[in-house]
């Protein structure tokens, strides 16, 4: 519960819960359900329902049932299930379940069990349980 920390629940640190940090729930931080991060049901970020972000359900973003964003089962585009697009299960894109995108599932993405991306339970990002990322119980982070 740092506050300019490290530590799980830290409001500018890197762990879970931080406000400005890059862990779960953050409000300006990078994990899930952030505000302004990078996760998913970010408000300002790239994860699923994000109001300003790039991940399903973005109020501005380019995900599924986003107001301001890009439609749904494109494949080269920038909804749900595209391929090279921003969308859910997108391969290359931004969205949920994708491979190299910022959403969550994403093998290279921002978003959450992100293999190389910035959400929980990443493999090389920055979320909760990320094996060299920034976030709670990651093995070479913070």
């Amino acid at each position: 519960m740092g506050f300019m920390g490290l530590a799980t629940l830290g409001f500018m640190g890197l762990g879970t819960m931080g406000f400005m940090g890059l862990g779960t729930l953050g409000l300006m931080g990078l994990g899930t359900m952030g505000f302004m991060g990078l996760g998913t049901l970010g408000f300002m970020d790239l994860g699923t329902l994000g109001f300003m972000g790039l991940g399903t359900l973005g109020f501005m973003g380019p995900g599924t049932l986003s107001f301001m964003g890009l439609g749904t089962l494109s494949f080269m585009g920038l909804g749900t299930l595209g391929f090279m697009g921003l969308g859910t299960l997108s391969l290359m894109g931004l969205g949920t379940l994708g491979f190299m995108d910022l959403g969550t599932l994403g093998l290279m993405g921002l978003g959450t069990l992100g293999f190389m991306g910035l959400g929980t339970l990443s493999f090389m990002g920055l979320g909760t349980l990320g094996f060299m990322g920034l976030g709670t119980l990651g093995l070479m982070g913070l």
